[in-house]
């Protein structure tokens, strides 16, 4: 098993998709070390904490349910001063994992985050899914999202448009 720092470096020098599915490959039959991983991404400097939470979201993608005893401590990572592609990157993550805990104050912060103009397409995108999935566990909270998705009907991204879109279909359902 590679350490943490050795797919550190590897990212470093080589951040394409290839190379990051190749350690994700790599490390399929055994799970990440997520607090110590998240104590590496807290004490590295820019760029390899973006490469590293880039890193996480796409394990997150292949592995959802290896995260989601994690949730805290990736929940701690996202903060005001966090660097916006490590949002959209920490928000990627949590959109993928199942969160069984933190849900009222993702949810929030979720809300905040996508009617937010100061912040990147992308990171806001992601939160709308992230608090559509808390909607799914909590249908109760549907119709304070339905509402904000449906503020967003004439936004000019195409990317805010069209998941606001889909994920007011998706609310349909629940």
């Amino acid at each position: 098993m590679p350490t943490i720092k050795e797919i550190c470096t590897s990212l470093l020098e080589d951040r394409s998709n290839g190379n990051v599915s190749r350690w994700l490959e790599f490390i399929v039959n055994q799970p990440l070390d997520v607090p110590t991983f998240v104590d590496i991404v807290e004490a590295e400097q820019s760029p390899m904490r973006w490469h590293l939470t880039w890193f996480l979201s796409n394990y997150a993608q292949q592995h959802p349910t290896r995260l989601t005893p994690h949730v805290p401590i990736i929940w701690k990572l996202l903060t005001a001063e966090t660097p916006m592609g490590m949002q959209r990157d920490i928000w990627r993550t949590l959109a993928f994992t199942e969160v069984k805990s933190n849900e009222g104050e993702i949810y929030d912060q979720a809300l905040e985050v996508i009617t937010s103009e100061n912040l990147a397409i992308a990171v806001r995108a992601n939160a709308m899914t992230c608090a559509f999935n808390v909607c799914v566990k909590y249908p109760e909270l549907k119709r304070e999202l339905q509402l904000i998705l449906e503020g967003l009907h004439n936004h000019p991204s195409k990317g805010i448009h069209a998941r606001s879109k889909n994920l007011l279909k998706a609310l349909k359902k629940i």
